[in-house]
């Protein structure tokens, strides 16, 4: 129970069950529907999944609702606990000046949503047209992204307040060193700024809000480099790199065939699972209502 590692454990599984469960209860209703469908081709599934109901009426979905709203109030301190628990990772090694800082749990939290918040918006856009809630949820986002862009920069600020010379060396390497672009360009223009303008001067246009998450969410990647390869790349102690030289010691990072390939991998397999879900499961036109608890 003392090792972070327990907890990271404890709370993603959590949120694997709280979300698999308030899933359930949101589609219920069309999977009772669909159990009755002689038309269904899965419809032994969809039977399994009924639990042997074969009605659905108002007392189930007020029954339902008060689950799902229960669910939810549960999992907002859930979730905001595992983002901060995986941010204590970072912040606990005493060696990563950048990443040990009181500053990274809350940074991890605030990432987790507003690159959550802007995948949501975005397939609530894709998924539902409803243009009101696209635009409450823009509104969110906006401010969730004037907050990390904020608390980046206080990052900087202490940083290179502190005078350390790994410290500077590494946001410098942030900053100007050479992957500048993933930083400046990537993430702070195509990222940040683009979509903050869009948010600002289209608020009300789902179709600009849509676009702008979708932005955010496909540079996201940048801020996680940009978080992880600099203090990993600098040498804590001065001299260090001449001491050894050897190609396999270089702290110079850039990611390999194999590399690249996992990683489409990993996300392809993710995408085909939530195209087959959307397919064989009433998620997208599913129980009325569950917008409410976005």
């Amino acid at each position: 129970p003392q090792s972070l590692m327990f907890w990271m454990f404890l709370l993603v599984n959590a949120m694997g069950a709280i979300y698999t469960i308030k899933t359930y209860f949101l589609i219920r209703c069309r999977v009772i529907a669909w159990a009755g469908d002689e038309t269904r081709s899965l419809r032994r599934l969809y039977r399994l999944l009924a639990l042997g109901a074969t009605a659905y009426g108002p007392p189930q979905h007020e029954a339902d609702h008060r689950r799902i709203r229960l669910l939810s109030l549960v999992s907002l301190p859930v979730g905001l606990l595992f983002y901060g628990t995986n941010g204590a990772f970072f912040a606990i090694l005493m060696n990563r000046p950048i990443w040990n800082s009181a500053l990274t749990p809350l940074l991890f939290i605030v990432a987790a949503l507003l690159s959550g918040g802007a995948l949501l918006t975005f397939l609530a856009y894709v998924f539902r047209r409803d243009g009101q809630l696209i635009t409450i949820l823009g509104r969110i986002i906006l401010y969730l992204l004037l907050l990390f862009v904020f608390l980046e920069g206080l990052q900087f600020f202490v940083g290179y307040q502190t005078g350390l010379r790994q410290v500077v060396a590494a946001l410098d390497m942030i900053g100007s060193g050479r992957y500048w672009w993933t930083f400046w360009l990537v993430h702070l223009l195509v990222g940040s700024l683009v979509p903050a303008v869009l948010l600002l001067a289209r608020r009300d246009d789902a179709k600009a809000v849509a676009w702008a998450c979708l932005l955010i969410v496909a540079t996201f990647l940048a801020v996680r480099f940009d978080f992880v390869i600099p203090d990993l790349a600098v040498y804590k102690l001065e001299g260090l790199e001449r001491a050894f030289v050897h190609p396999r010691l270089s702290t110079a990072y850039i990611p390999n065939l194999n590399e690249w390939l996992v990683s489409i991998w990993v996300v392809s397999l993710g995408l085909l699972l939530f195209a087959l879900g959307a397919r064989y499961l009433p998620v997208v036109d599913g129980q009325e209502g569950g917008e409410a608890h976005v």
